[in-house]
């Protein structure tokens, strides 16, 4: 498979190599990547995968697949809510939120049966995700 690796212009990783917790895995060498490629890893945990570290290495474009994953979740919270999931909070996310602090998005249905979503900065400070149980509401 090198070789033919080093003759794609597109490189997409759709196998779970690389994921956590074998995160030093790659399912190629840098040495089976060019400078003009462009490599696509779907793994998103970790964010920089041992494949993208080989790509970048040898030039190529590296993109992670934490975009992937969040398109999905996007499509997704559409069906199940009938919203627009808001992206550029989902985006901001863990890498501005407190290690101490709990954030999330619940979405419940009010009493005409649509549903009604709820962020953070709008949860009352004891609603948290133990109390969400039992009260209509379930995570996003």
């Amino acid at each position: 498979m090198p070789h033919e690796a080093r003759q794609a212009d597109l490189i997409v990783n759709t196998t779970p190599i690389g994921m956590w917790p074998h995160t030093q895995a790659s399912p190629l060498q840098r040495s089976s990547l060019r400078s003009d490629q462009v490599v696509y890893d779907i793994v998103y945990n970790p964010a920089q995968t041992q494949l993208m570290t080989e790509a970048k290495l040898a030039g190529a474009h590296a993109i992670g697949g934490l975009s992937m994953l969040i398109g999905q979740a996007a499509e997704a919270f559409t069906l199940w809510t009938g919203q627009q999931m808001p992206l550029l909070d989902v985006k901001k996310g863990p890498s501005t939120a407190s290690r101490n602090q709990i954030r999330f998005v619940a979405s419940r249905l009010n009493f005409n049966g649509i549903p009604t979503i709820v962020t953070p900065d709008q949860t009352p400070p004891d609603l948290t995700p133990h109390h969400l149980r039992g009260r209509g509401f379930r995570a996003l």
